[in-house]
């Protein structure tokens, strides 16, 4: 039995920092070779990248710089990159977590308590419970929902 955190896992595989510093560091063509590039590398989709990625910028460019009128052009661009990098990370822990279900599935999992430092109330409520694999409580699996840190252990039954 192994205890699995797939937000974990995401994170030590997709080598966040270096994503943001490539991505908003390059300009045009160069920003949209390193788009592809990362796509190929951890099996994204381009398009779902280049989306995430216009999505962030149209985001910060228009809604957190006009609401945020003193922010300099260097803590917008950090707070931006953090962002990217978490909606990123977001994709990548539900690519982890459909992979591990599905080679799983004639299996059960328990629920394990987030690592989160405020824990969501609405999953306290599974913790150390046991559920099929292909039948998770409500429909959500750890770390299904954005951001949650919660767990799994993988277990015959």
């Amino acid at each position: 039995m192994t205890n699995i955190f797939p937000s974990n896992i995401a994170r030590y595989n997709l080598k966040l920092a270096n994503l943001a510093d490539n991505v908003f560091k390059n300009t045009g063509q160069e920003r949209q070779l390193q788009l592809k590039r990362y796509a190929e590398k951890f099996g994204f989709n381009y398009d779902e990248l280049k989306t995430l990625y216009d999505k962030n910028v149209n985001f910060y460019q228009n809604t957190v710089k006009a609401n945020n009128p003193n922010l300099t052009e260097k803590q917008l661009l950090s707070k931006q990159e953090e962002a990217f990098k978490r909606s990123v990370e977001n994709v990548a822990t539900q690519k982890t977590l459909e992979s591990i279900v599905s080679q799983n599935e004639d299996k059960y999992f328990i629920w394990l308590p987030s690592s989160a430092d405020e824990p969501r109330d609405s999953h306290q409520q599974y913790y150390g419970k046991k559920f099929k694999m292909t039948n998770p409580p409500d429909g959500i699996y750890p770390t299904q929902e954005y951001n949650c840190q919660c767990g799994m252990r993988i277990v015959d039954e």
